[in-house]
């Protein structure tokens, strides 16, 4: 938790900072009793905030994925526009499945 903190402080620091303020505020609200229920549930969402932020990643990390996810599905769509010509023309040597199939029992039931 410590690294993934200190790895990503972009989003951190601000995490870190939602949730001082936001119980710091709320503890002084509730010492000088001026909290209501509006002010509580400022705080609380501003403290939730903050965890959020705290336990999140960069946007660099986001983007990796994003690549990688965009990649795959440029993959799969090369794949299947292959099928169609494949079909038309009978040469099924293109496709090939992309997840193996599982082997099935064939002994016969007594």
């Amino acid at each position: 938790m410590i690294k993934n903190i200190l790895t990503h402080w972009r989003t951190s620091l601000p995490g870190f900072t939602a949730l001082v303020t936001s119980l710091v505020t709320l503890g002084a609200m509730i010492i000088e009793h001026t909290a209501t229920q509006s002010t509580i549930t400022a705080s609380l969402v501003g403290a939730f905030t903050g965890l959020g932020l705290l336990f999140s990643q960069d946007y660099t990390q986001g983007q990796k994925a994003h690549q990688e996810s965009q990649d795959q599905i440029k993959d799969l769509q090369s794949k299947v526009n292959m099928v169609p010509s494949a079909i038309q023309t009978g040469d099924t040597s293109q496709i090939q499945r992309a997840i193996a199939a599982t082997p099935v029992d064939q002994t016969p039931k007594p």
